[in-house]
């Protein structure tokens, strides 16, 4: 049958092949928009390897393992090759796979030179993570520009550690080529708990207690791309598989989920956001932050209250969870946002308190009434501010950033050290950002279509 048609992929599942690996029925291939994936196929012959389907149709089958990976095939901190770095133990996992990366990129007897080539090139991520974006970081949301600064944060830790303890020379071309590794750690690894050491073991327990500190990079499957539905991924000491959710035609390509995330997170930690679907049995985790709209307006007494009852912050508008009878783009605020508005419009903090305490389970006629009013307002808000982001956008200019470069794979982490500040923004980038105002916008003018047309806004 056919190759993946890029001989990187190809070179790595003869080295996965020789390393016994098992790879059924799907294939590499590039993927529009999105790099490299992983498509379902009859059968995968690379080189002298023909690997044969489970089915004799042109599928993939529910329940089909499709991959299985060794571990002697991972990269994590009890690998051999990492431990012979000897890399101290005080640092975090995230410094210790990305320092490795970082070591093994002008080694050609590195143990994953195959592994190498199926990797995104250095520009590729510059317009894809806002962590490097020109001038991009200032037009993020301000929940996705918060968890920006939080990676900036571990970033810069991670990088210190490294030059303080001698591990990397503290050059800009070094730090450029740790940035890229360091990104690549974050957006390719996989929840791994240690199996290998037994369950009760000092050091499993401590590692398994920090799930920032659980993390391996698995070759080939590091290629699936993220849907809110995929295939189910698990892990034992003998390595990963993956298995098919459901059947696959051929050519469809085959995901994982990466996650129950909104679409800021995945902006910030993976480059991407996911559209808004129309088509009633899909499944969004996505979700729109009030927070900056709802918390402006509270009283410092007011906050006290949130913040003793563990209701402050987190305010969001998500995907109804209705029948299917509801619009499946309708959208509705979670509990804690009515929490919060019902603590803004109700004069009765006794009746605040019944609410949150569940001794009412459902808002009253007139509470409904009044938070569908703010909330209302609070929505007109959301739709002005992503109007005046969508108007700015379109206003700054929008570049190919660092293509210049791309001879040499150089990507810059200046923008790192300057907050993004530079002038221009990729235009893959530009259009990511402008996707998702949109998608908050739209949201923002369905809630309100839907509440006007509420009882409660009726009167």
């Amino acid at each position: 049958m056919e190759k993946s048609g890029v001989p990187g992929p190809d070179r790595l599942i003869n080295w996965l092949l020789d390393h016994r690996a098992t790879i059924q029925g799907v294939r590499p291939a590039i993927i529009p928009g999105s790099g490299l994936g992983l498509l379902a196929v009859h059968a995968l012959k690379v080189s002298n390897a023909a690997l044969v389907p489970r089915c004799a149709h042109a599928i993939l089958q529910e329940g089909q393992i499709i991959l299985s990976i060794p571990s002697s095939t991972l990269l994590t901190i009890d690998s051999p090759y990492l431990r012979k770095l000897r890399l101290p133990q005080k640092w975090s996992t995230h410094a210790k796979l990305a320092v490795t990366l970082t070591l093994w990129q002008d080694d050609p007897e590195s143990p994953l030179q195959e592994w190498r080539t199926t990797l995104p090139k250095q520009i590729d991520m510059v317009e894809a993570m806002p962590l490097v974006w020109p001038d991009g970081q200032q037009f993020l949301t301000p929940k996705a520009a918060s968890h920006l600064d939080e990676q900036r944060k571990k970033l810069e830790r991670d990088w210190n550690a490294a030059v303080s303890d001698a591990i990397l020379a503290d050059t800009s071309s070094t730090r450029n080529t740790f940035l890229y590794c360091w990104l690549l750690v974050n957006t390719r690894c996989f929840w791994w708990d240690y199996p290998a050491l037994p369950k009760h073991s000092q050091k499993r327990r401590k590692l398994s207690q920090d799930p920032q500190e659980c993390m391996a990079l698995c070759p080939l499957m590091d290629l699936f791309n993220h849907s809110s539905q995929g295939c189910e991924v698990n892990f034992t000491k003998a390595g990963y598989t993956a298995t098919c959710d459901r059947d696959y035609a051929e050519g469809e390509q085959v995901c994982v989920s990466y996650g129950s995330f909104d679409n800021d997170f995945l902006l910030v930690d993976y480059g991407f956001i996911l559209p808004h679907s129309h088509d009633p049995k899909s499944v969004s985790a996505d979700a729109v932050s009030l927070d900056h709209h709802i918390l402006p307006r509270c009283t410092p007494h007011q906050l006290s209250l949130l913040k003793s009852t563990g209701y402050h912050s987190n305010y969001v508008l998500h995907p109804s969870s209705a029948p299917s009878s509801t619009p499946p783009t309708s959208w509705q605020p979670c509990h804690r946002t009515e929490i919060a508005l019902l603590l803004l419009s109700e004069p009765k903090e006794s009746a605040w308190r019944a609410f949150v305490e569940g001794r009412t389970p459902q808002l009253q006629k007139r509470q409904r009434e009044v938070v569908d009013q703010l909330l209302a307002r609070v929505c007109e808000e959301l739709q002005e501010e992503a109007d005046d982001k969508l108007r700015d956008l379109e206003a700054v200019g929008s570049r190919d950033a660092g293509r210049k470069e791309e001879k040499d794979g150089v990507a810059s982490t200046d923008n790192v050290e300057s907050g993004g500040k530079k002038e221009g923004i990729p235009s893959a980038a530009k259009k990511t950002l402008e996707m998702r105002w949109t998608q908050i916008r739209d949201v923002a003018a369905r809630m309100i279509e839907e509440l006007q047309a509420s009882e409660g806004l009726q009167g």
